[in-house]
C-alpha cells in the first residue's frame, strides 16, 4: 500500500464506522451528518500523523538497511585486502626459500 493512501483510508474507515453507528442508532439526518463531517476531519488529521510516523519508521529502517550493507561490503573488502597480503606474503616466502636453495647449491658446486 503506497503512503498517500493512508489518511484516505484511515478517514474513509472511520466515516464507514460513524455512518453505520447513525444509521443503526436511527439518529436524524442533519445529526448524522455533522458527527461524519467532524469524524472525517478529526480521522484525517490523525491519518497524516500516523503517515508520518510510518514514513519516518520506514525510512530508519531503510537507512538502518543501507548502513548494514555498507559495512559488510567494507568488511568484505577489508578480508580482501588481508587475504591478498597474506598471498603476497606467502609469494616472498617461496621465493625467499628458492634463491636460499639455489644459493646453497652455488655454494656446494663451488666447493
Amino acid at each position: 500500500m503506497q503512503e498517500r493512501y493512508i489518511p484516505a483510508a484511515i478517514t474513509l474507515l472511520a466515516g464507514f464506522v460513524v455512518c453505520l453507528t447513525c444509521i443503526l442508532n436511527k439518529l436524524d439526518v442533519v445529526f448524522s451528518l455533522t458527527v461524519l463531517l467532524i469524524t472525517l476531519i478529526i480521522f484525517y488529521i490523525i491519518g497524516l500523523i500516523a503517515k508520518k510516523v510510518i514514513m519516518k519508521v520506514v525510512e530508519e529502517a531503510r537507512a538502518a538497511i543501507a548502513e548494514e550493507e555498507r559495512l559488510a561490503k567494507e568488511e568484505a573488502e577489508k578480508e580482501q585486502e588481508e587475504a591478498e597480503k597474506e598471498q603476497e606474503e606467502q609469494s616472498e616466502d617461496a621465493s625467499d626459500n628458492t634463491n636460499e636453495e639455489n644459493s646453497e647449491e652455488t655454494t656446494e658446486n663451488e666447493i
